[in-house]
């Protein structure tokens, strides 16, 4: 967590003027260490939901396990098609201006941030240091009995939310970004201190 930007929020006044950038990443498996990304996805909204802009892009695996772009009946994501992307180096120079002065938030936002990590350092292109919002943490910690189901597609079930592209990076970021403002909603926020004050309190999702 980064406590300046977390800081910066305190003093902010109007919720317009928080900066959140909502991503959801596409991997070839489940290890930040031994898989790689696939394709990410950014869209920037303010506090209020509104939304700044977006961006997404695919990622050509690395040469030596090109053939190895993990569960294709999940993603969707070819080798005849990422070979055609760009590769980790140049979507990293593209991602990192979009993350600066920006919450991260996402769905299980620890798995997209623990491969963003792994790819920054394999690239050595540094990604800003930044606070985080876990809409999976927040959705339990508005039903501490689970009483229902938390993930991303049943909650956009749920409150009404469309998804119509599951495991599309930019599919997911859009629904992800929608279930943030309604999140937020229901946690009475009005103020980037309220928003400071979900960040300061998150724990681990369990």
């Amino acid at each position: 967590m980064d406590p300046g930007l977390v800081d910066s929020l305190e003093h902010m006044g109007d919720l317009g003027a928080v900066k959140v950038a909502v991503i959801d990443v596409e991997t070839s498996g489940l290890s930040p260490e031994e898989h790689h990304l696939l394709q990410v996805a950014v869209i920037v909204v303010n506090g209020r939901g509104e939304e700044l802009l977006r961006w997404s892009s695919d990622i050509r695996p690395p040469r030596g396990i090109f053939g190895h772009v993990g569960p294709q009946h999940i993603h969707g994501l070819t080798r005849g098609r990422l070979w055609r992307a760009p590769g980790l180096t140049a979507v990293l120079r593209q991602l990192q201006p979009l993350l600066v002065d920006a919450v991260v938030a996402g769905h299980n936002v620890g798995f997209d941030l623990a491969f963003l990590e792994a790819a920054s350092r394999r690239t050595g292109i540094a990604l800003p240091s930044t606070a985080s919002l876990c809409t999976l943490e927040l959705s339990r910690r508005l039903d501490p009995e689970r009483r229902r189901r938390h993930r991303l597609g049943d909650l956009c079930e749920f409150y009404g939310i469309g998804l119509e592209r599951p495991h599309d990076a930019l599919a997911d970021a859009e629904a992800t970004a929608a279930l943030l403002t309604v999140l937020l909603r229901n946690f009475d926020v009005v103020r980037p201190a309220d928003v400071a004050t979900l960040i300061r309190t998150q724990g681990p999702v369990a």
